[in-house]
């Protein structure tokens, strides 16, 4: 039987002092839901305007998951990227910077962070395609335990993106390959997703595709998540839950993050980036 991951005598921890998130499993309650279409800028690869998903939050978030689709279309380099923000129309803040999501038809992303009880949050994004729209749908929990929030970051990091290019990190070599991600993190982190994607024109049906999270020098990577997703000849990335989203794992600063990938063809055809969650 697990232990458990945490107990409290009034605020103070009982167990060990990890997050919420970064256990075997993610308990959470009270959820809000809405759906939106969001359009990415006239200008090629550059940030479009905020569109609302959420205008008052009910309870405090402590974690958001996100449901992407219609990205995807045949025959065309979707590249894309989205930014999370949080507060009123005309000041929004980005919480979570330029996730990567080219071609994505069914593509779902969970993340553990902080948001203020009545906080407005936005959605906006860019592409390498003009006015490229596409729709979310967006969820936010509140941690089951209300004592969790006090190790959830307030903003997150996005790892192995470009701006210039809408895209994340392409893979390369042959299948069971390491790429490198970052070669050196600037901070603590705690917690991590992998987020798959695409940014050709024209890639190949793979079921299934897996990519694995890793820490350490080339050559020396350890291996500590994976998720399985899949492809379609007619430029769609999709992922539904098989196994977690998240992966806890500490990772101190300056440390060199990779990602392995099963791809046996053209693996420049597909992307990878990650959310890293900062220990709190």
């Amino acid at each position: 039987m697990p232990l458990l991951q945490k107990g409290y005598l009034g605020s103070t921890p009982l167990f060990r002092n990890i997050p919420f998130f970064a256990g075997p499993q993610v308990t959470a309650s009270n959820s809000s839901t809405a759906t939106i279409t969001v359009t990415a800028s006239a200008s090629t690869n550059t940030k479009g305007a905020w569109a609302q998903a959420i205008a008052a939050t009910t309870t405090e978030t402590t974690l958001l998951a996100f449901f992407v689709s219609g990205i995807a279309t045949s025959a065309q380099n979707s590249a894309t990227l989205i930014d999370i923000g949080v507060g009123a129309a005309g000041s929004e803040t980005v919480v979570i910077p330029n996730i990567a999501v080219g071609s994505a038809t069914a593509l779902n992303i969970m993340v553990p962070v902080k948001i203020a009880s009545g906080s407005r949050i936005s959605i906006r994004s860019q592409s390498a395609v003009a006015s490229k729209s596409f729709t979310i749908a967006t969820r936010n929990f509140a941690a089951f335990n209300a004592g969790d929030s006090a190790l959830t970051p307030t903003t997150l990091d996005t790892l192995g993106i470009s701006t210039a290019t809408s895209t994340g990190t392409a893979m390369s070599g042959a299948s069971a390959t390491w790429v490198e991600i970052v070669a050196s993190t600037s901070q603590n982190y705690s917690a991590f997703s992998i987020i798959p994607s695409s940014s050709d024109t024209d890639i190949a049906a793979i079921e299934p595709l897996v990519y694995e999270i890793g820490v350490g020098a080339a050559g020396s990577e350890i291996s500590f998540g994976r998720i399985i997703a899949s492809t379609a000849n007619t430029e769609s990335v999709s992922m539904r839950p098989v196994g977690p989203l998240i992966f806890g794992r500490e990772v101190p600063s300056g440390s060199r993050l990779s990602i392995r990938h099963n791809i046996t063809a053209n693996p420049s055809k597909y992307d990878a980036c990650i959310i890293a969650v900062p220990k709190v």
